[in-house]
């Protein structure tokens, strides 16, 4: 069985055309296998075709410039986002926000990474930057995290956060599953007001622990809940 039927046969997106064909020579069939295919997954589970379409281009127009990218992240259940944001509130390592304000929630955001083919195991530096060139050059309209520290993110932005939540049956019916979730949510959300509006005199304490506030914010909600 030769590289390119391989891919055909597990590839229901139909990434491997002509044009991707042509970048055989340019990676080694045993290096890229395992990033063909976890991409095809991630993509596979987007919202809709015009949304896929956007990111398959965009994948394949960076093999063909030589780098190898890895499309890793798709479409994230609101549960997962909810988990995903305490434990940035708890430790702050891994920006994200509150479920139903990410649009990786409705299919519509990709995180990427460019590996280096010398060595697998670090990105490519550079690479992303590469990848967010490809996007403007085919004027994709896909929106890059870089303004927030998360320029592997690709985020399609046609509807906004409002419209996606009053239109998404899914993101309600996961409120009225979850109501402890939500009134945690809410609950942070007017500490950091708190916090926000009283900032001048916060600042020097933000600044030397803002992970302590958290702590204290979140253990706040829960004995409040006892």
């Amino acid at each position: 069985m030769s590289q390119y039927t391989y891919i055909q046969l597990n590839d229901p997106l139909g990434l491997a055309d002509d044009l991707f064909s042509e970048v055989w020579d340019l990676f080694d069939f045993d290096v890229i296998q395992n990033y063909v295919t976890r991409s095809t997954e991630t993509i596979d589970g987007l919202a809709n075709v015009q949304v896929k379409a956007k990111f398959i281009w965009l994948w394949k127009q960076a093999f063909t410039r030589g780098i190898l990218p890895l499309f890793y992240s798709g479409k994230r259940t609101f549960q997962k986002q909810y988990e995903l944001y305490l434990k940035y509130l708890s430790d702050g390592k891994y920006r994200a926000v509150a479920p139903g304000f990410s649009y990786h929630n409705f299919g519509l955001a990709v995180d990427t990474m460019v590996i280096d083919p010398e060595n697998l195991t670090k990105n490519l530096p550079g690479g992303v930057e590469q990848l967010q060139q490809v996007n403007l050059d085919f004027d994709l309209g896909l929106h890059n995290g870089a303004a927030y520290g998360d320029k592997g993110h690709f985020a399609d932005k046609t509807k906004s956060l409002k419209e996606l939540q009053q239109d998404s049956q899914e993101f309600k019916q996961w409120q009225l599953d979850h109501p402890e979730e939500v009134e945690t949510i809410a609950a942070i959300k007017q500490e950091l007001s708190f916090l926000e509006k009283n900032r001048n005199w916060l600042i020097p304490l933000t600044i030397a622990s803002f992970t302590g506030i958290i702590i204290f914010i979140l253990y706040k909600i829960a004995n409040s809940k006892n």
